[in-house]
């Protein structure tokens, strides 16, 4: 049952489920998802005997993993989270393969998949398979960033990490359970608390201490392949943020021109950031149980693993810009791709600030075009049955770009009526 646990929370961290748009989303086909599957089956003995190796529970438990394990990911993949396009997967593999012929590393039937988590994320699912997402190929800039997250991603796979997090999960839940099971009736609440701080730093220290091994190798391994040591850096400063992806400036002009239609109005009032700044401010670094949100982050804080990796970096290297027309291509489908994302993880805030994006660059086809006045049309719905705060952020304008803080206060300021004009006007724009 702990392995049982274990594997739920890890997976549905990771993904989100949500209603499939199924009428415009072609790529996903019957003989592709087929064919994921096969692969993922294919590999199931080999976990097994992994996990066997390291002596986690018995026949039964792993049993219960595997096929837990097996109804998640198919689902995933029935849900259209997993982007399915020959092209894109063929590239993405064939720099794969030659990232292991430089460091000489067999490919041991390694796979590269594309999936459509809307945060920018790769990871791996400890049999081989790697994914990365939609949302972090936008935010890359050059072949050499996407080196480095594969690098990062293989060191991961290679330290055994996914195995890892099991033992110690298993190990550091028993511990738990043994220090609840002595709380005693005088101060239970406390000691409760205690005893659940000690276990969330524990995994979340493991956590971290993963991600710098994987940060350091996986350097090793990307200097075998690439000249462009900032490169590294560069990406990592793409994950320092929880603002979605950023492929074009909408600014104050451009909400005035999106929120105003001839039955309503544009507000100044709706852009008031100054009522969010003390609140964030006071109440941003710890959850209502005292936990530092710093200390249960999974990952190190960015400037620290910057700093840690530049100590790696070759002296008189340049900022080079390595120019790749497939990149170029594969960046340019993703990004047309990802708006699509954000309506399957019914992120429609956020979707909407990326369609307005989108439209500023001249990239919203027809296609696009529809898909906003949807989420126009779901946040009308939203805000009717008091739902709103499940598909739009909260303004946190200690983390969030200026442009989208703003935006975010307007959508928070938009009355009901304000979102049925919108809705009806961009219904039949």
């Amino acid at each position: 049952m702990k392995i049982k646990i274990l594997l739920i929370v890890f997976f549905i961290s990771q993904f989100f489920y949500s209603q499939v748009l199924k009428l415009n989303d072609t790529i996903n086909d019957a003989r592709k998802l087929s064919l994921f599957a096969a692969d993922f089956e294919s590999r199931t003995p080999q976990l097994i005997s992994q996990l066997e190796s390291r002596k986690i529970g018995d026949q039964k438990t792993i049993s219960s993993l595997i096929k837990i394990r097996k109804k998640i990911v198919l689902e995933f993949a029935k849900n259209q989270y997993i982007y399915f396009d020959e092209e894109s997967e063929k590239y993405l593999n064939d720099v794969f393969q030659k990232l292991l012929l430089a460091n000489k590393i067999p490919n041991q039937n390694l796979k590269i998949y594309i999936n459509r988590e809307t945060n920018p994320n790769a990871f791996s699912i400890g049999d081989g398979i790697f994914f990365i997402n939609i949302s972090l190929i936008c935010k890359m800039d050059n072949l050499d960033e996407l080196y480095f997250v594969l690098s990062h991603e293989l060191s991961h796979y290679l330290l055994d990490h996914f195995e890892k997090t099991i033992v110690l999960e298993e190990k550091s839940l028993s511990t738990y359970k043994e220090k609840s099971k002595n709380i005693t009736k005088k101060n239970k609440f406390e000691q409760s608390i205690s005893a659940m701080k000690d276990y969330t730093y524990f995994n979340k220290n493991r956590s971290r201490r993963q991600e710098k091994e994987a940060d350091s190798l996986g350097f090793a391994l990307f200097k075998n392949v690439s000249n462009n040591d900032f490169s590294a850096e560069k990406i990592l400063t793409k994950f320092d943020s929880i603002s979605p992806i950023e492929i074009a400036q909408v600014d104050l002009d451009d909400f005035k021109k999106e929120f105003q239609t001839k039955d309503l109005k544009f507000n100044d009032d709706w852009i008031d950031l100054a009522s969010y700044k003390s609140y964030y401010y006071k109440n941003g670094r710890s959850d209502v149980f005292g936990l530092d949100r710093d200390s249960v982050a999974t990952h190190p804080e960015i400037t620290e693993r910057i700093h840690i990796l530049k100590k790696q970096f070759r002296t008189g290297q340049n900022d080079l810009q390595t120019e790749n027309v497939e990149f170029s291509a594969l960046k340019l489908k993703m990004i047309s791709q990802n708006l699509m994302s954000y309506y399957l993880s019914q992120e429609y805030g956020k979707g909407l600030y990326y369609s307005l994006q989108l439209e500023k660059i001249n990239l919203a086809s027809d296609f696009e075009k529809n898909l906003k006045s949807i989420f126009y049309e779901k946040l009308y719905e939203s805000r009717k049955n008091h739902s709103y705060k499940k598909y739009v952020e909260d303004v946190d304008i200690s983390h969030q770009t200026k442009n989208y803080s703003m935006f975010l206060s307007i959508l928070e300021n938009l009355s009901l009526s304000d979102l049925l004009k919108l809705k009806e006007y961009y219904e039949h724009e």
